[in-house]
């Protein structure tokens, strides 16, 4: 398991700053920081998991890029209504 080399706040922040993400929004999407276990030797020991399976968010006040991006890794219904 990756030595943490920030804390969990600290990764959380970067993580939504990067996304273009707010935390409010990582945590509508039950996203959540949790130790990582890999072997690379830039980790910071943290990597970001979902709390819910199968499910779709409900639409959220965000840029048309992150709206994108949400919908490329499932979180948007693709095509029709996105609002569902």
């Amino acid at each position: 398991m990756c030595k943490p080399t920030i804390t969990r706040e600290e990764f959380v922040k970067s993580y939504a700053k990067q996304s273009r993400l707010t935390i409010e929004q990582l945590d509508a999407m039950s996203l959540v920081a949790i130790r990582c276990d890999c072997d690379y030797e830039s980790c910071q020991g943290w990597q970001m998991s979902s709390t819910m399976f199968n499910r779709t968010i409900p639409a959220l006040e965000i840029d048309p890029i992150s709206r994108a991006r949400l919908k490329q890794f499932g979180f948007v219904k693709q095509g029709g209504n996105d609002e569902t």
